[in-house]
């Protein structure tokens, strides 16, 4: 089985060291160890990214393109339509929404227009979250092409281990309940949910101590 995975985020490339950028290697080389023949494509470009994709398709055919769905790109589900060639859409959060509250981008009739589009262009939606699946059937999507699929873990790489009191010292953390966050601290992660859990561990009477680690 040949599948393209198609990434028109800009800042989401193979030589990128954020979360995005890792979950598209590590998605990559689970295709991979499926048994597919994966061509990863990065191309932020519209008729780039088209280009390509008609060259693959040409030199031997693709059976499955997998898309981490980036705003306003519209390549991959142009392509299917062309083509007929089954389109997973993985959308990780709303984009448009994030855009408008978050960047200040005032949203237009076609923004939402090509959205919808190339929501309804994917054979499968898959979704990393409850919330997530709520905004793309809000987009009128068939409700039986949206699955959800939280996020995974690799467990090669990040596995529970036993706690050492060597690391605790280091970090202050002693024998406290410790509430982990990982990631950049962007508005629209929800790190105030990490602080109100904490709190209501607080009220109980956990000694607790929140550990976040990133920007």
């Amino acid at each position: 089985m040949r599948v393209v995975h198609l990434n028109q985020d800009p800042g989401t490339g193979p030589a990128k060291k954020k979360g995005a950028a890792v979950h598209v290697a590590c998605m990559r080389r689970a295709f991979e160890r499926r048994g597919a023949t994966v061509a990863g494509l990065d191309v932020p470009g519209r008729e780039v990214a088209l280009g390509e994709l008609r060259a693959l398709h040409a030199d031997g055919g693709i059976d499955l393109i997998y898309e981490r769905y980036a705003l306003d790109a519209d390549a991959g589900a142009t392509f299917a339509r062309e083509h007929g060639v089954p389109l997973v859409l993985e959308v990780n959060a709303p984009l448009l929404l994030e855009a408008a509250e978050h960047r200040g981008r005032a949203v237009a009739a076609e923004d939402e227009a090509r959205e919808r589009a190339v929501l309804t262009a994917a054979h499968v939606v898959l979704c990393v979250s409850n919330g997530v699946a709520d905004y793309v059937r809000g987009r009128g999507i068939d409700p039986t092409r949206v699955i959800v699929r939280p996020n995974g873990v690799d467990s090669d790489v990040f596995r529970p281990r036993a706690a050492t009191d060597t690391l605790r010292t280091e970090l202050g953390l002693d024998r406290r309940f410790v509430v982990g966050f990982h990631g950049r601290l962007r508005p629209w992660h929800g790190f105030e949910n990490v602080v109100e859990a904490a709190r209501r561990l607080a009220q109980r009477g956990v000694d607790s101590h929140v550990l976040a680690v990133g920007e």
